[in-house]
């Protein structure tokens, strides 16, 4: 018998019930190993009961956010946990992020509580002072800051399983996602949608759970489906380059608090619009071709013109810019900013790069500037940037690095 089949996926319908599960059935098991520190299930079950405890008391009810700030450790998934198991939603916010950034996440959110790591606390600080309404600051590491400390806040509740019910279909995560306005949006995922994709690889024989660290599955995941689709959502024959969409239970219910940009993404069927374009073959195979959508992927990051956009034009000399993104051998792609100066002012690529420095995450800033004229538009007065990318990615068969 496999690992994977000898676990009974459907004792864990929620995150919560993930944690009571492998306390019973192998407590003294190592659930979490992060820098010398070792967790047994039962001791990870614990904790999370803990947390959820803790955030009862702070006053949280489900289906409130809370936000953390910070890198990965085994304290996250506590918390994580917690969270689940008394129905708050998770709120990861990237640590590279500048505060700006994360104070419209953490308001939008409407998050009372943040958790801040070791390396982010003056940042998190910063994000406090940003914001109108009052912000609790929890620190998850000791350091000269006068703020509570995780272990102490999450050791002062009982241990005992919060009297909160909670259903597969609640949400437990929310992730942000820049879209095309250059505002993020919080992307909702229920228990259901983290969970039953490992439950479906399981009952397709996908053996999960004996998956080493240095691992890579390249089996497509079960219960996805891929079509291709032109604007008014008609599905396209093979070879035919539209938009990619999916249907599978790990997509989305959708946006927080944004019920137009969830119906134009999500239709009745359950299909979401991806924003990348691309094509299947006649064996199905999916090729990526373009997308859809402006984003940069640079270094495995998401980087929205709009956003880079919305910076650089505060600049005294910027009269209007477009963002792009260029073929890069490290990055995949560079950011690069086409500038067009207001009258009379000098080229300076080293200051517009400096100003957007100062307003948004180092990885979103331009590698590069160059300087035009005018930008070139349609007739509607949108901005041609397939023309302004032409040059850089001239001579390559796909637009993708």
């Amino acid at each position: 018998m496999t690992q994977s089949s000898a676990i009974d996926f459907s004792q864990m319908p929620t995150l919560g019930d993930i944690a009571r599960y492998h306390a019973r059935e192998r407590p003294g098991a190592v659930a979490l190993a992060f820098e010398g520190r070792d967790t047994s299930f039962a001791d990870f079950d614990r904790r999370s009961d803990q947390v959820a405890n803790a955030l009862l008391a702070e006053g949280l009810t489900k289906g409130r956010r809370i936000a953390y700030i910070g890198k990965n450790s085994d304290h996250y998934f506590e918390r994580l946990f917690g969270a689940a198991k008394m129905g708050a939603v998770m709120t990861p916010i990237g640590w590279r992020l500048a505060p700006p950034e994360d104070a419209y996440i953490v308001g939008d959110a409407d998050a009372p509580l943040l958790f801040v790591g070791p390396d982010v606390i003056g940042h998190a600080e910063e994000v406090a002072r940003l914001l109108p309404q009052g912000l609790k600051i929890i620190a998850m590491e000791p350091g000269e800051h006068p703020h509570r400390l995780f272990e102490a806040w999450r050791d002062t509740a009982p241990v005992t399983p919060p009297p909160v019910a909670i259903e597969p279909s609640d949400i437990a995560v929310q992730l942000y996602t820049s879209g095309a306005t250059g505002k993020p949006k919080g992307a909702m995922l229920s228990h259901h949608n983290l969970l039953s994709g490992r439950r479906a690889a399981a009952e397709a024989g996908m053996e999960w759970n004996g998956w080493g660290p240095d691992d890579v599955s390249l089996v497509a995941m079960p219960g996805v489906e891929l079509k291709i689709i032109d604007e008014a959502g008609n599905t396209l024959p093979p070879n035919r380059v539209g938009e990619v969409a999916t249907r599978s239970v790990a997509n989305m219910p959708g946006y927080w608090k944004l019920p137009e940009a969830t119906a134009s993404t999500i239709d009745a069927e359950g299909w979401l619009r991806t924003g990348d374009a691309g094509y299947l073959d006649e064996d199905g195979y999916l090729y990526i071709h373009d997308r859809v959508k402006d984003m940069i992927i640079t270094g495995a990051e998401n980087v929205y013109p709009a956003e880079v956009e919305s910076a650089i034009h505060g600049h005294p000399d910027v009269a209007e810019v477009a963002v792009i993104g260029i073929p890069d051998e490290k990055w995949g792609e560079a950011v690069k900013a086409v500038v067009a100066l207001k009258p009379g002012a000098s080229p300076d690529p080293a200051s517009i790069i400096a100003f957007a420095r100062t307003r948004i995450a180092a990885f979103k800033v331009p590698k590069s500037v160059d300087f035009i004229d005018a930008l070139p538009r349609n007739a509607s007065g949108k901005i041609l940037r397939k023309d302004l990318r032409e040059p850089y990615w001239a001579g390559r068969t796909r637009r993708v690095n």
